[in-house]
């Protein structure tokens, strides 16, 4: 059974109601910050043992103020798959995000990678 790893700045796994994970993780772990989820996954030692769940808009900002959203922790997910030349293709990426085109230029991000490098 695989962790599901989640990023939102509010929301908690429970109140994901719209979207079916079809299937139980062994433990979720809750990332509220840009700055934490990349810390964390810095110290993943594979992907086949991870989910990952991802909301747009985080009211994230980085030391110069700038907004880091779901969309640069995705693009953060896969340069570090490449870096330890982990498969692609083992990704497995749920966007929970209620924002359409944030939802969507996530979705087609980890498509593209996926295709392009897997």
């Amino acid at each position: 059974m695989k962790t599901l790893i989640f990023l939102d700045d509010e929301r908690h796994f429970r109140d994901v109601s719209w979207l079916d994970y079809q299937q139980e993780f062994a433990m979720i772990l809750i990332y509220r910050t840009a700055h934490d989820f990349i810390e964390a996954i810095a110290s993943l030692d594979n992907l086949q043992d991870f989910a990952f769940s991802f909301d747009h808009d985080l009211q994230s900002y980085d030391p110069d103020g700038q907004e880091q959203t779901g969309y640069d922790c995705v693009k953060a997910l896969c340069e570090l798959t490449l870096q330890q030349e982990w498969d692609p293709k083992l990704l497995q990426v749920f966007v929970h995000s209620k924002n359409p085109v944030g939802r969507e230029n996530i979705e087609q991000y980890v498509k593209n990678f996926i295709r392009h490098c897997g």
